[in-house]
């Protein structure tokens, strides 16, 4: 009977260990082709507690292209300010809304001499912390990353249900 807590001990560090070594999973938006864009911001909506911010980039589109860029803590963080009328370089994730107009997910954006990294190589939100993590700012468990968290109901951004 002594012989039961040491097994038990012994059983469930090895299943810690085995889930320690599971290699991270890809974020769902990975599975899209990635594009690259430049282009002058023909527009912005980047205010606090508007959900995630996005700019449209006016390239050698017919119209400009939507980009989701990522938690607006992020990139106050990193001191992002993009401005309309600046040339931006977009590299990201190719997307469609519901109405399939063409989107994109930003993996990285450079403004002036800034390079702002939004997604590691497996397309997960930097922001979050690493993989798995759904503490801080939240998130969609990599399904676009959304900084309103699992479950929000803004109703935007590509993880959403409806745009």
């Amino acid at each position: 009977m002594k012989r039961l807590p040491a097994i038990l001990t012994h059983a469930l560090l090895a299943v810690g260990i085995s889930i320690a070594q599971t290699p991270p999973t890809k974020a769902p938006v990975s599975a899209n082709p990635i594009v690259d864009i430049s282009g002058k911001i023909v527009s912005l909506k980047m205010m606090p507690g508007q959900g995630m911010p996005v700019m449209e980039v006016e390239a050698t589109r017919v119209k400009p292209i939507t980009v989701w860029l990522g938690s607006m803590r992020y990139l106050m963080e990193q001191k992002f300010n993009p401005k309309v009328g600046d040339t931006v370089e977009v590299k990201g994730y190719s997307v469609k809304s519901q109405t399939q107009e063409e989107e994109m997910v930003a993996i990285q954006v450079k403004l002036g001499g800034q390079t702002l990294k939004l997604r590691d190589e497996d397309g997960r939100p930097v922001w979050q912390g690493g993989p798995g993590f759904m503490g801080g700012m939240g998130g969609c468990g990599g399904n676009g990353g959304h900084p309103e968290g699992q479950g929000h109901s803004c109703g935007q951004g590509p993880c959403s249900g409806r745009r």
